[in-house]
């Protein structure tokens, strides 16, 4: 059975920075120019922190048999970027990650369902996400629970190293 909690600080470091990793490299096999996990953790560890204190955020855990195996990192309050949002504000969800060998067995939903819910009994009327525009799997998963495409960031590298 899946169990959603709060991150404890000094209890959960590690096993948050072993699913960022995961994240991160798999986002870098899907984008190979994206840095490697352990390339930039401990940076985007500290950014992650950052960005829940200023957007009334939570990092949410996942646990099976007392092992976390999942986190999802929501921000409850972000303020719209430019004039023509409709929405003066709305619930980002920055990150979520499920072990390799957990996905597949509803530890994402679990995650997906607390985060909508922090976001939802904060007052947020929407939630947004970013995914990775190669990784189908995920765009899939998304489009079932009802997320839409609003927007889509397109990239071209101009300096190459």
């Amino acid at each position: 059975m899946v169990v959603i909690r709060s991150y404890l600080p000094g209890q959960d470091e590690a096993a948050l920075r072993r699913l960022f990793v995961q994240l991160q490299d798999h986002e870098h096999d899907l984008v190979a120019w994206a840095p490697t996990g352990e390339q930039i953790a401990d940076d985007y560890l500290r950014f992650m922190h950052d960005r829940v204190a200023l957007h009334d955020g939570l990092l949410l855990m996942a646990e099976e048999d007392g092992q976390v195996v999942g986190f999802a990192c929501v921000l409850r309050r972000v303020e719209r970027e430019e004039p023509d949002d409709p929405e003066s504000d709305h619930a980002y969800l920055a990150e979520i990650s499920v072990s390799p060998e957990r996905r597949g067995h509803g530890v994402g939903s679990a995650l997906l369902d607390a985060a909508e819910r922090a976001a939802a009994e904060r007052g947020a009327r929407t939630i947004r996400l970013v995914v990775v525009a190669a990784n189908d799997g995920a765009q899939r998963v998304y489009s079932r629970r009802g997320y839409e495409r609003s927007h889509v960031v397109m990239t071209k590298r101009l300096l190459r190293g």
